[in-house]
């Protein structure tokens, strides 16, 4: 039997096979992965003990201080605050459902000039501040109008990023180099 075939830790055979995948990866039979798996749970705990004797989260959680399920989170966005604008998203959740019917759903995907989501996100933007709260024709929010050409705008830009036609001083420069 090969090398690639016995457990890392203790030499034993595995029943299973590595893929070309897993060729450079340590492989475990049961009862090391078991104990491997529990070492590392205990490191997670005593690191996570570790943090919460620390007085800034002490003073954060007090007798809250969570004492049982790891996460590892760390440097991962914090998606929950999303879940703090209920009205705003059930607002906006109209506007992609009046928009889905009037354009086709996921219409948008299709790409369009990045200028387009500003015009737009600006007259209803200029809209509501001049004192419209809705929108004669949908009947929704302008500001929810606002907030799907703003999430619109973001998301093109990062995902279609050639769309990009922001007038700026790189275009003027261009433009004088060419006219």
């Amino acid at each position: 039997m090969s090398e690639a075939n016995k457990c890392s830790e203790c030499g034993s055979s595995l029943k299973y096979f590595r893929s070309e995948k897993h060729q450079n990866t340590d492989m475990y039979c049961p009862v090391c992965e078991e104990q491997f798996v529990r070492a590392r749970r205990e490191q997670a705990v005593l690191e996570n003990e570790t943090q919460l004797k620390d007085p800034h989260v002490a003073e954060t959680f007090g007798e809250l201080q969570p004492k049982e399920a790891l996460r590892f989170d760390n440097g991962k966005p914090e998606l929950m605050y999303v879940c703090t604008f209920p009205n705003a998203l059930r607002e906006f959740s109209k506007v992609c459902t009046y928009g889905g019917r009037k354009y086709d759903v996921g219409n948008y995907l299709k790409g369009a000039p990045l200028s387009q989501y500003v015009n737009c996100g600006l007259r209803h933007l200029f809209a509501w501040w001049g004192g419209e709260d809705r929108d004669p024709e949908s009947g929704c929010l302008h500001l929810a109008h606002f907030v799907w050409n703003a999430l619109c705008l973001c998301e093109m830009a990062i995902s279609q990023p050639k769309r990009d036609d922001r007038f700026n001083q790189k275009t003027v420069q261009e433009t004088k180099d060419n006219g």
